[in-house]
Parts: structure tokens; sequence; C-alpha cells
């Protein structure tokens, strides 16, 4: 909920789906995926993750609306078939926010 709550806070936007939410954190922890793993982190199947990072990112899909371009894919310099995803500087600072707002949660009790 603290998740939620700093999103918005710093965002405006109140309508974050809990597969965006994952989507954001897997990239923030892990930095750059490919679509199996991040598959794997999220819980979500490839089809929506796309669709989420279009949504999240600069709406690359023609029949999704332009994002806050928190997120880019890109070719795989390794794999030309592979896609990456990473956040972008702005979603970067974003999230950076937002951990520093609910971080206190995640710190080892003493």
């Amino acid at each position: 909920m603290a998740f939620i709550e700093a999103l918005t806070k710093h965002t405006g936007i109140t309508d974050f789906e809990s597969q965006q939410m994952r989507l954001l954190l897997s990239l923030y922890i892990h930095g750059e995926l490919n679509q199996l793993d991040l598959e794997r982190y999220t819980g979500v199947k490839k089809s929506s993750n796309s669709r989420n990072i279009a949504r999240l990112g600069d709406g690359e899909k023609p029949t999704i609306k332009r994002g806050p371009g928190w997120v880019e894919s890109f070719e795989d310099p390794e794999n030309r078939r592979t896609k990456l995803v990473r956040l972008t500087p702005t979603g970067r600072k974003l999230l950076e926010k937002v951990a520093a707002d609910v971080g206190h949660l995640f710190a080892a009790p003493q």
C-alpha cells in the first residue's frame, strides 16, 4: 500500500495496475532485463509485459496512447533477436524518490 501511495504522490497517477508496479520494481532492482527474466520476476506473461512496457514507456504500440516514458525496450547488442527492457533516467529518478519514501519498510530490524 505504501508503494502505491508513494507512486501516486510523485506522479499524480491513481490507477496503477499491480502488474505495472511489479514491472517497475523489477527493473529498479535488477536493471536491464530480457523478456524471459522479466516474466520470471513479475509473474506476468510476455504479452502483458509488452503491453505494460508500452503503457509505461513511450507508447510505441499504435493501440496504446503515449506513456510517461519511464521504461524503454531496445535490441540486445549481443543477441539481436532479443529485446532488453530498462528504466529510463526519468523512470529511475521516479523510483529513487519512491524508494526514499518507502525504504524504511525494507530495512532490516535492529
